[in-house]
């Protein structure tokens, strides 16, 4: 298993994937999607950091009598990044490697981007 970043029309999203043979081709299956995050390391602490403020939005709407049914849709989200949050800990706790090997990809990734903007600048 590794993780690649993913370019799309939306920006770049992370994804841990493995590879597999299938009738003597080598193929790629999707184990895990992170999401606009720039390493596993780093979406931990984002979701960690964006769950209380999810639950705060939530509960301040579904106080309102007007706000009710987008307090229940800001609750829905909220549980969908408890579970997305929760389920990226166990991942990281049952693949410690994968996870080092992708430091080591996010570290490369930063030093390839800075290299890049300061060629831009001098040109």
């Amino acid at each position: 298993m590794f993780t690649r970043v993913k370019e799309s029309r939306n920006g770049e999203y992370l994804q841990v994937v493995e590879n597999y043979r299938e009738d003597g081709k080598v193929k790629q299956r999707l184990v895990k999607y992170v999401g606009h995050y720039e390493s596993i390391d780093h979406a931990l602490d984002q979701m960690r950091r964006e769950l209380p403020l999810a639950r705060r939005r939530a509960a301040a709407a579904e106080r309102s009598p007007w706000q009710a049914q987008r307090g229940r849709a800001l609750r829905e989200e909220a549980n969908h990044l408890a579970a997305k949050l929760e389920g990226l800990r166990r991942f990281a706790d049952e693949h410690p490697d994968v996870v080092e090997r992708d430091r080591a990809r996010a570290e490369r990734r930063a030093s390839q981007q800075l290299e890049a903007r300061k060629k831009r600048r001098e040109a």
